[in-house]
């Protein structure tokens, strides 16, 4: 693997976990607690990233709102959110073109199939 991640979560144990986890299975991953900062990483260089992974709920700026930026500016790009409550962020999301949903607490192997589907079948 080789694919880049940009992986948002501003609970900061819980990026560093995922973040160490996703790249010992060799994933490149640039992590940040702060979505507003995410968003202009992604727009300064879209091209850099292979799929976009965000928490639903942070404090500055929400993973749907940092999602429908992304494919605003990258339509079609691979975005998974992770969430809590699922049927409540698909409902929310109703309409964005997020590609996945991992139900918290994230388990790791769930976690790298669904990356997987979403990177070998993005959004169109």
């Amino acid at each position: 693997m080789n694919e880049r991640i940009l992986l948002v979560d501003d609970e900061e144990t819980t990026l560093a976990v995922i973040g160490e986890l996703l790249e010992l299975m060799g994933y490149r991953v640039e992590a940040t607690t702060d979505g507003q900062e995410a968003l202009a990483a992604f727009v300064r260089e879209p091209e850099r990233f292979d799929i976009v992974i965000s928490d639903v709920s942070m404090g500055r700026m929400s993973g749907l709102t940092l999602a429908e930026s992304v494919l605003q500016t990258r339509p079609g790009m691979p975005v998974l959110i992770l969430t809590g409550d699922e049927a409540q962020a698909r409902k929310e999301a109703a309409g964005l073109g997020i590609s996945s949903f991992v139900q918290k607490p994230v388990s790791i192997d769930r976690l790298v199939d669904t990356i997987g589907r979403a990177l070998s079948c993005p959004t169109p």
